[in-house]
């Protein structure tokens, strides 16, 4: 893993459930980052929402992968960021009922 994405990584983990993708959205606004690098990161996230899409109606880890490309639409958008921000506590909540209720 290059050193950057390790750091970036790693700030994302620190960052508090619902906050973080906002913070990570903040955090790579700040950044200077040309055209062609934010093309590059779009079109990943499209392929990894795509595949991930596919990959739903086969075994496989699509919803891994739509995750892991929302998480790339959510660095520049942040209405994505802050819809994942939601998603993550109400995910959290549901589980926390789930794991209560054993």
């Amino acid at each position: 893993m290059r050193p950057q994405t390790r750091r970036s990584w790693e700030a994302l983990k620190r960052d508090p459930p619902g906050e973080r993708f906002h913070r990570h959205y903040r955090r790579r606004h700040e950044q200077e980052r040309s055209r062609l690098i934010r093309l590059r990161v779009a079109g990943l996230a499209s392929v990894l929402i795509g595949v991930g899409v596919v990959l739903l109606f086969v075994p496989g880890p699509g919803t891994v992968l739509i995750g892991l490309g929302a998480a790339l639409v959510a660095e520049e958008s942040l209405a994505v960021a802050r819809a994942l921000d939601w998603t993550e506590l109400k995910l959290r909540r549901l589980i926390g009922r789930e794991q209560r209720g054993r």
